[in-house]
């Protein structure tokens, strides 16, 4: 019987490559052992925060098989960070509208602080209702 070479407990399978496994390349280290060469293909350039990640708890939560069916095509993180981006923008430009439209000033901050937090908290819960109905939720 041939005596089988064993790496890292394991059988060493020379030609045996399947699946996802067939087009890494290997580096071998001092004791011969293969180790692959392996990237993290779907990293956002910056770390998902608020949007992106309810974007990812929305998705693992209500539409498993979307996001299982994105990450496996390594797209979650990317698709998370895409609709964080589109959030904030929105956020921004709503704010502007809603701060013009509702005389929401620097001089109203200094004479009436109390009103102005309570206009921008109204403000930013209504921007986030309309950022989660059409962008988190869909």
């Amino acid at each position: 019987m041939k005596e089988m070479k064993m790496v890292g407990g394991l059988p060493a399978t020379e030609n045996l490559r399947y699946g996802p496994q067939a087009d890494l390349d290997y580096t071998v280290d001092e004791n011969g052992n293969k180790i692959p060469e392996m990237t993290l293909g779907d990293v956002p350039p910056e770390p998902l925060t608020y949007y992106g990640m309810k974007r990812l708890e929305f998705l693992n939560k209500h539409k498993p098989i979307e996001a299982e069916i994105l990450f496996l095509h390594e797209k979650l993180w990317t698709s998370c960070y895409e609709i964080e981006q589109q959030a904030k923008k929105r956020f921004e430009e709503m704010m502007e509208a809603y701060k013009k439209n509702w005389g929401i000033t620097e001089e109203l901050k200094e004479k009436d602080p109390m009103r102005w937090v309570r206009l921008m908290n109204t403000a930013k819960e209504e921007i986030n209702q309309v950022i989660f109905r059409e962008l988190i939720y869909s």
